[in-house]
């Protein structure tokens, strides 16, 4: 799958993510449930990304959520706020990437207030043109500073640029 190797490929490029654990990474897989990829938060490390970030993301193109009562968008954004709750980081960030389909447009508004109640940043990449709840999914991301693009083409490039875009440090 091109999310996949997008995103391997983007944290495993030390000059985008810092390979030496000050970076952590959690991953969030959503359909109509939520499901951890991997448990808690894993510091970005050489041996991590070997051992336990990459053979998850992999462990996708297997094991997959299916849909069957909608795409619970908001739960995503929601499950990413819990992820990072107890975490003591001064910069946390909730990166989509999907299709930006969801079941409830306004239950996406309500997990965004949450989100930006939390101080997390929500930056999202969405590869269809015209994604059902699209206004409401880029007013999240405006309004927490976060990223966003419609990607058409090369989504490991938009990887790069939103993950590049999240971890500048002012």
């Amino acid at each position: 799958s091109g999310v996949v190797s997008a995103l391997s490929a983007s944290l495993s490029n030390p000059e985008l993510i810092p390979q030496d654990g000050m970076v952590a990474v959690g991953g969030l897989v959503y359909g109509d449930t939520i499901a951890e990829i991997f448990t808690g938060l894993v510091p970005v490390t050489v041996d991590n990304l070997t051992n336990i970030i990459i053979p998850a993301l992999e462990g996708l193109l297997t094991d997959r959520l299916v849909p069957t009562d909608g795409v619970d968008l908001a739960g995503a954004l929601l499950g990413g706020v819990a992820l990072l709750s107890d975490q003591q980081a001064k910069d946390q960030h909730i990166l989509l990437i999907g299709s930006g389909e969801a079941r409830d447009g306004i239950a996406i508004v309500e997990a965004c207030k949450e989100v930006m109640n939390a101080g997390v940043m929500a930056s999202a990449l969405l590869y269809r043109e015209d994604p059902t709840h699209q206004t409401a999914l880029q007013g999240c991301v405006d309004a927490t500073g976060g990223y966003y693009e419609e990607v058409l083409e090369d989504l490991e490039s938009a990887c790069a640029r939103a993950l590049k875009y999240m971890l500048v440090v002012e």
